[in-house]
């Protein structure tokens, strides 16, 4: 039985027709911003230990932060060098990809992966949405060091105002193994279990707790810092670039306001910590105080949900150092970036026992839902996936769903992606009368406009423990419901909801429970391909922790953009941009940009005094930025053709809930 704090999470996905403005004559106005970028290996030694081999994009760990604006349009060109040995794919996460399903970037579902000496355009339009973002790769583990910051404004005003108010912090992790190492022990029958990362890298920077090299070194650029001025508030986004682990984050002696959460607006609420997993994204608030120039604060880590002892992580640090904002010289001093530093750190932030759900039910969503965005009652299916870790006859580690491990290409031809697959072969099969699985297309086969539950059944693993899993979904965001400890029953439980105010997100988490737990979430499906379902964790996504939900492809022709997305190779004339052409400007809004861009969501709240031309990460003076050049060109792009869908969908939401 699910009783009412036993449901982990449960979850409701209403996913609108999205409209960028239009004018008198029914066209749209747009900006194509377009960003070349050239995946290549390099060594990598981001915390002071010793170089391993990582596949980067333009030369840069982290990768070049991505300003767009709201409706923009949006053209990576993604050219794999030809002098290694791996394919890769680009996914920009938390973009839904309207009416642009083969830019999502899953390799072997919306697309081949890109083999190298190839170059692979993906076009989409950024409807409907604003905040923060990020793009990772989305092929074996080469989401640990192709991960960069996409943030999208909600004007371009507000996007050319770059200013000191605003920092970008990217969590990550770092193995000291090359990246085909690690995941070949992930697949192998070596494999008894994840340690965690050797260190946890704040915008590509730390120090490895046992290092002998000093951050004087060449080789060591230290922790990553930020100049804030005294009496100022800042918008910090954090975005978890991360790929196993669950951190709580603080800021020293000063108060952090909650108003962001998967690119979508909070009303502001007051934390003492954050709590950021894999996947997501969280702003919060961060006003300083009256302090001398020269004062240091540090930003602190903590491992969540993971049995590593309490206390800080080893090395999961940031710093801010106030500065005085009529002093022109703000040279770097070497002694703050130091390990000795570090030993001084404050008594434990972080509560010592974990509470799953964190603060999540008290969130208020800053705004009232979209008109566009359906959210009945009841679904009128459930689908739930029981979740579990298994060792097969070859000692292998899986985890599969429903008895079921995702395949990738169940059809053998390697040639031909899971959505190629679909259209080609619009016959589903026989679906499983327990769950409507399709073995056909190793899909869940889902009408447009349908609503559905998604229910997440945690199942302890094999050693007995129950681990948490953050959940993304892809071209879909969804409603956060409910969660707790227990097994689901769907006749009793369907109607529990223990978050009163649900809040739009495109990763939830399933939390560790003293015994099984669930995580149920319902959507509205109409935005139509086939679409990945998986936990962000990587290693437990490649080991088949995944599911895809196909909706109506038969309806993609009448949602795509004619010219929007070129699958072909790009011919060798085109330009690709090399590290050593470019120069990444980072991190930067000004007060205008941040006024404009949350009074336009009617939130009460403002922060910054002045403006500021850039704002880089960690050292101002570094001169290895590196920039990815915007070729920008206005130009009318046709409506396309939502209003006819939109109305069929909305006649069928309102059979369905009548």
């Amino acid at each position: 039985m699910f009783s009412l704090p036993s449901l982990i999470v449960l979850l409701v996905f209403t996913i609108s027709f999205a409209h960028a403005g239009v004018d008198g004559d029914g066209n749209t106005a747009s900006i194509i911003r377009k960003f070349d970028f050239n995946i290549t290996l390099a060594q990598l030694n981001p915390d002071c230990n010793v170089s391993f081999t990582g596949p980067v994009i333009n030369g840069q760990f982290p990768a070049p932060a991505i300003h767009v604006v709201k409706n923009d349009i949006v053209q990576l060109n993604i050219r794999n060098d030809p002098a290694h040995n791996f394919s890769s794919s680009i996914h920009v996460h938390g973009i839904r990809q309207y009416n642009t399903n083969r830019a999502d970037g899953v390799a072997g579902i919306t697309q081949l992966a890109i083999a190298p000496g190839e170059t692979f355009v993906q076009q989409f339009q950024v409807l409907n949405q604003s905040g923060t973002f990020y793009y990772h790769a989305h092929v074996g583990v080469q989401d640990d060091t192709i991960q960069g910051p996409f943030i999208v404004h909600e004007s371009q005003e507000a996007m050319d105002n770059h200013a000191k108010d605003e920092i970008i912090l990217q969590w990550a992790e770092w193995w000291h193994q090359s990246f085909h190492d690690r995941f070949d022990y992930y697949m192998s029958p070596r494999f008894v279990g994840d340690g965690g990362p050797d260190s946890i890298l704040l915008n590509g920077k730390s120090i490895w707790a046992n290092t002998s090299i000093t951050p004087s070194s060449s080789d060591c650029k230290g922790f990553t810092h930020f100049d804030v001025e005294p009496n100022k508030t800042y918008l910090i986004r954090n975005i978890g670039a991360l790929t196993f682990r669950t951190l709580g984050i603080a800021v020293q002696d000063h108060n952090m306001t909650l108003v962001e959460i998967d690119g979508e607006p909070l009303q502001p609420h007051r934390i003492d910590y954050l709590e950021l997993s894999a996947g997501q994204r969280m702003s919060f608030l961060l006003t300083t105080g009256n302090h001398a120039a020269g004062t240091v604060f540090p930003i602190v880590t903590n491992y969540r949900y993971r049995a590593n002892g309490l206390g800080y992580t080893p090395n999961g640090y940031g710093f801010i150092r106030y500065v005085d904002p009529t002093t022109a010289n703000k040279q770097e001093s070497v002694s703050f970036l130091t390990t000795p530093l570090v030993k001084d750190l404050p008594s434990n932030i972080f509560p010592l026992v974990d509470t799953p759900g964190w603060i999540t039910s008290q969130l208020k969503p800053a705004i009232s839902y979209n008109e566009d965005f359906v959210l009945v009652e009841h679904a009128s299916r459930t689908i739930k996936l029981a979740l579990q870790e298994v060792i097969l006859p070859d000692n292998t580690t899986r985890f599969i769903n429903n008895n079921r491990a995702y395949v990738a290409q169940p059809w053998g031809n390697t040639t031909m992606s899971l959505i190629d697959k679909v259209l080609s072969e619009s016959n589903v099969g026989p679906l499983d009368v327990t769950d409507g699985f399709s073995d056909a297309h190793q899909t869940y086969p889902l009408k447009l406009g349908e609503i559905i539950d998604l229910v997440f059944q945690n199942v302890k693993l094999p050693s007995g423990i129950c681990v948490i899993h953050p959940w993304h979904t892809h071209g879909h965001s969804h409603y956060l419901l409910a969660e707790g400890p227990g097994d689901y029953n769907h006749e009793i439980d369907k109607d529990i909801q223990t978050y009163p105010t649900p809040l739009y997100r495109d990763v939830s988490m399933v939390y560790p429970q003293i015994v099984n737990g669930t995580n149920s979430c319902g959507w509205t499906k109409d935005n139509p391909g086939v679409w990945p379902v998986h936990c962000h964790i990587t290693a437990h996504m490649l080991q088949g922790k995944m599911i895809v939900l196909e909706v109506s492809p038969e309806q993609l022709d009448d949602y795509y953009v004619g010219g929007s997305y070129n699958q072909d190779k790009v011919k060798s004339e085109t330009k690709i941009e090399t590290a050593d052409e470019s120069k990444d400007q980072v991190n930067g809004e000004t007060e205008n940009h941040v006024k404009n861009e949350y009074e336009e969501k009617d939130i009460g709240y403002e922060y910054g005094d002045e403006e500021e031309e850039e704002y880089f990460y960690g050292n101002r003076d570094d001169d290895e930025e590196i920039k990815t050049q915007i070729s920008e060109e206005q130009t009318e792009v046709e409506e396309p053709v939502y209003e006819h869908i939109k109305e069929d969908a909305n006649e069928q939401l309102e059979i369905k809930s009548g």
